[in-house]
């Protein structure tokens, strides 16, 4: 594994340590798809399908609340 793929996990929780649950788990997702994807052929659409499934899943448990998408806290 390469320096960058060592050190991403530590980059990433330091840059998302302000950051809502849910956009750490999606950024955990998308991730995990890039670093796994063992061919890229097709890896646009593998990314947002585990995306589009985690968002799914984030909305049936609650998490996301699709009637206030888009609103300021």
């Amino acid at each position: 594994m390469g320096s960058l793929e060592n050190s991403l996990p530590k980059i990433v929780k330091t840059a998302l340590k302000d950051e809502d649950k849910i956009t750490r788990g999606l950024v955990n997702v998308l991730l995990n798809q890039v670093f796994t994807r063992q061919s890229k052929t097709n890896l646009r659409q593998t990314v947002i399908s585990a995306l589009d499934t985690e968002i799914d899943n984030s909305i049936d448990a609650g998490l996301i609340d699709i009637e206030k998408l888009g609103e300021d806290d």
